[in-house]
């Protein structure tokens, strides 16, 4: 069985990290199960799927911007 493809927005908390002025923390991924080291997905109430800091997990400047770096790779890999 094949990974159910959904939309989802893709957040690094607490702040969008910025890079050269653009805003590189949100973007739209359309493929699911799909997992950052260290972050957990959850679903707010308005029905956004957010990446968020495990409890146990001390987040760095530089573990957020790893973080946002594999995420656009995937999403190079899959959508080029």
């Amino acid at each position: 069985m094949e990974p159910k493809a959904l939309e989802m927005k893709v957040y690094v908390e607490p702040k969008p990290l910025r890079k050269n002025g653009a805003v590189l923390a949100e973007f739209l991924l359309l493929w699911a199960p799909f997992r950052i080291h260290g972050c957990r997905l959850i679903s707010t109430s308005r029905g956004h799927d957010v990446w968020m800091p495990n409890p146990d997990t001390r987040i760095t400047k530089e573990g957020k911007e790893k973080a946002v770096q594999a995420a656009l790779q995937v999403f190079e890999e899959y959508f080029g």
